[in-house]
């Protein structure tokens, strides 16, 4: 069993790094990719939950964004949860055995639900989703938006519907922050960022 959670998990690092590589713009940078990586170990420390189900999860919830963007879909998890589902056939895991069900739903959640789409069925998808938002509420993460906001609409015409974009999107996750921890470290970091916003569309 572990030495096929280790095979699921450099599957799942290799294919979502591809994917980084193969769609730049379109999809999260290797930068914001990695910012949830560690949050989702502090909180399944906290959590108590299995450490290669929420770090698998996190590497996967946007793996096919770029993918999507491409086709002009908006459903990249869905498409994410069935790179997952082939990932997991892959590394030798049949869902016909209860534990490795188990494991598979809970992934498959953390993938579906991050955006909220659809409910939680476990902590270790809230805890996704939470770890999320790092990527929208914090300096590193901010930033690199406006990085690849510049990249995908780099013209001054577009400089307004670009902070519209961070507004929406720093608040989108804002609301998706529920777990008490990620509350008190995120909170600083979304007043200043909406002041800062605020400010920038009122001049």
């Amino acid at each position: 069993m572990n030495d096929k959670i280790a095979k699921l998990t450099k599957l799942a690092d290799e294919f979502a790094r591809a994917q980084v590589n193969k769609f730049g713009s379109m999809t999260p940078s290797r930068i914001i990719w990695e910012l949830p990586l560690a949050k989702v170990e502090w909180l399944a420390d906290i959590y108590k939950v299995d450490k290669d189900v929420v770090r698998i999860g996190a590497m996967l919830m946007d793996c096919q964004l770029g993918e999507a963007t491409k086709q002009g879909r908006t459903d990249h998890e869905q498409m994410g949860a069935a790179a997952f589902e082939k990932l997991f056939i892959d590394s030798g895991m049949p869902k016909s055995k209860k534990q490795e069900r188990e494991i598979f739903d809970k992934i498959e959640n953390c993938i579906l639900a991050h955006h909220r789409k659809i409910p939680y069925t476990c902590i270790e998808a809230e805890i996704c989703a939470n770890a999320d938002c790092y990527k929208f509420i914090t300096p590193r993460g901010v930033f690199n938006f406006a990085m690849v906001l510049g990249q995908r609409n780099g013209t001054e015409d577009n400089f307004d519907e670009n902070i519209k974009a961070m507004d929406f999107k720093l608040n989108e996750k804002w609301n998706t922050v529920s777990l008490p921890e990620v509350r008190a470290e995120l909170e600083p970091y979304y007043n200043e960022f909406q002041r800062l916003i605020n400010e920038a569309k009122s001049i």
